[in-house]
This record gives C-alpha cells, sequence and structure tokens, in this order.
C-alpha cells in the first residue's frame, strides 16, 4: 500500500494549497493552513486535515478534517441559543460535518472518515475541505450576527 503523506502532499500540491506540514510523534500527518472569511477577521481560520498511514496490507485508512476556533461567543449568557444555532446547523447545512461549542464557547467543526489511495477518494478530502470552508464561513457568520452582535457578509 502507498503511504498517504504522498497522496496528501500532491493533492495540496496540485491545488494550491499553502499547506504547513508536520509529523506528530505517533507518525501521523498533519496539514494545516489559514483562511479568512471576511475583510473584517482578524485571525484566519486554521483548518487541519489529519491522517494516518495505511495499516499494513489495509486498503483504507482514517483522516480527519477539523476547523478550530471559527469563533467565539462573547457573551456567556447566550450559551443555550449558540447551543441552538450549533444544532440547527448541524441538522440542516453540516451535511458530514459536525460543528461543536466547547466550554470555553468556542466554536468549531470536524469530520472523522476513511480513505483509500485511488485518486476520487484523495479527490474527494479536497472537495471536502472546499465544502467545509464556505459551511465554516456561514457559520461564523450567522454565529457573529446572531450571538455576538455584529453584522458581517461572506466575501464571495
Amino acid at each position: 500500500m502507498p503511504q498517504i503523506k504522498p497522496l496528501l502532499d500532491e493533492l495540496f500540491e496540485k491545488r494550491h494549497v499553502p499547506v504547513k506540514y508536520e509529523k506528530n510523534q505517533k507518525g501521523e500527518h498533519i496539514y494545516s493552513c489559514g483562511y479568512n472569511f471576511t475583510k473584517l477577521s482578524n485571525d484566519p481560520l486554521i483548518f487541519t486535515v489529519w491522517a494516518q498511514d495505511f495499516p499494513k496490507d489495509q486498503e483504507m485508512t482514517n483522516y480527519q478534517i477539523t476547523f478550530r476556533l471559527i469563533a467565539k461567543l462573547d457573551d456567556h449568557t447566550k450559551r443555550t441559543e449558540a447551543l441552538e444555532l450549533v444544532n440547527r446547523f448541524n441538522q440542516t447545512i453540516a451535511g458530514p460535518f459536525t460543528a461543536m461549542l466547547d466550554d470555553y464557547n468556542q466554536l468549531s467543526m470536524r469530520l472523522l472518515d476513511v480513505t483509500t489511495a485511488q485518486p476520487q477518494d484523495i479527490n474527494l478530502i479536497y472537495t471536502l475541505v472546499q465544502f467545509g470552508l464556505k459551511i465554516s464561513g456561514q457559520l461564523y457568520v450567522e454565529f457573529q450576527n446572531e450571538l455576538n452582535g455584529k453584522h458581517l457578509e461572506l466575501d464571495h
């Protein structure tokens, strides 16, 4: 079985995605990149693609796409409304992703899946990153406008 790293390296290079690569202590591969939703956003959204090498004699391996710190709830007293927004988003827009609000009122989103070394499956990872960027942008704007009192629109 081929290793996942050259497949993902080629995927991101071919698509001109400026990723930062690192290998963690467990030998897992982590690609990260920043993206700004709006001209008004101060910090870029960081997304990561984490993947394991293919286990010996296995055709599939695990990967995860994560969008961390999409937004932070400014007013702790609105946590219930924030959770309702997250649940509504998960039920109607999120598709294969799951949005979450952690104990620190930070909003994130992730997808856990498996892939093969087949080109269509590796390309699906990129498609899912693009979809995740689109919907996390929608979630960012909706969250900021409804809960943090901002008046934002997505840049297109």
